[in-house]
C-alpha cells in the first residue's frame, strides 16, 4: 500500500507553489494549499480541506508523507476525481487516492471556503 518507489515529499518551509516544466504545480511539505489554488485556476472544481474524520491529530502515513506528519491536506474534486500536486493533471479517483494513505479510508473531504 505504501511502498514502491513514489517521490517523496520535498521538505522545506516555504509555502510558495512552484510550476513544473509540466505545467502542475511543484509540492512540498508546506505548500499544498497554494499548490490547490493553483490547480483550481488551471481546471476549476473546488478545494477541499482534508482531515481526518475520527479526529486524530495527523492523516497518518503516506506515500508522500511516510513519516506520517501532515495534519492537515487541500485538494482539489473535479467530477468526481481527485486532484493535487501529486496526482498529476489526470487526478485519481476517490478510491485510488484513499489508497495512497495507510489510513485512507478515514480521510474527509470537506469543501474549502478559504479560510
Amino acid at each position: 500500500m505504501l511502498a514502491g518507489n513514489a517521490p517523496v515529499l520535498v521538505h522545506n518551509d516555504s509555502t510558495a507553489c512552484k510550476v513544473g516544466s509540466n505545467g502542475w504545480p511543484v509540492p512540498n511539505m508546506n505548500n499544498c494549499k497554494e499548490c490547490a489554488k493553483i490547480i483550481q485556476e488551471k481546471i476549476g472544481g473546488v478545494i477541499h480541506h482534508v482531515k481526518d474524520s475520527m479526529g486524530a491529530p495527523v492523516l497518518g502515513p503516506s506515500v508522500h508523507d511516510p513519516a506520517g506528519r501532515w495534519d492537515e491536506h487541500f485538494v482539489v474534486i473535479k467530477d468526481g476525481t481527485v486532484f493535487d500536486g501529486f496526482t498529476g493533471s489526470k487526478g485519481m479517483s476517490f478510491d485510488q487516492y484513499r489508497k495512497q494513505w495507510q489510513y485512507g479510508e478515514y480521510l474527509n473531504f470537506t469543501p474549502w471556503n478559504g479560510r
